[in-house]
């Protein structure tokens, strides 16, 4: 993730440089800026809503392969595949061992997928549910 990646930065609520905890009315201004930038990072930009604009304005299978074949690689293309499917199977009840053995997939991506799946924006859910719901109705 994402921490694992930063040397310094902010974890658990704590600043954190180079893996210790860093203490003292500084370094928590510190702490405090670093966390406002990260927080203004990850606020939906214009180049963001622009980006999934562009993704609601496609209107076919064929428009979705052609645009993301440009907009990703392979292996980003084939990863989001996965991880999709792994969601649908969590939900669907299969065990681990059966998601990893039939996907493919690491213990480590089922385990990130599960998280988003407990703790995320109800992303998967959300669509594999309308997914079910207009196959059921066809």
């Amino acid at each position: 993730g994402f921490w694992r990646h930063q040397p310094s930065g902010i974890r658990n609520g704590h600043q954190v440089l180079h893996g210790r905890r860093v203490h003292g009315k500084r370094r928590a201004a510190g702490l405090i800026r670093r966390l406002c930038q990260f927080l203004q990072g990850m606020a939906a930009s214009d180049k963001t809503d622009a980006f999934f604009e562009a993704i609601l304005a496609l209107k076919d299978l064929d428009d979705c392969y052609r645009f993301f074949e440009d907009v990703c690689t392979a292996p980003e293309l084939i990863a989001m595949a996965q991880r999709f499917q792994v969601a649908n199977m969590l939900l669907d009840e299969y065990t681990y061992q059966d998601i990893a053995t039939y996907t493919g997939v690491s213990s480590a991506t089922i385990s990130r997928v599960k998280r988003a799946l407990s703790y995320g924006a109800d992303g998967y859910t959300t669509i594999i549910n309308r997914l079910k719901k207009e196959d059921s109705a066809e």
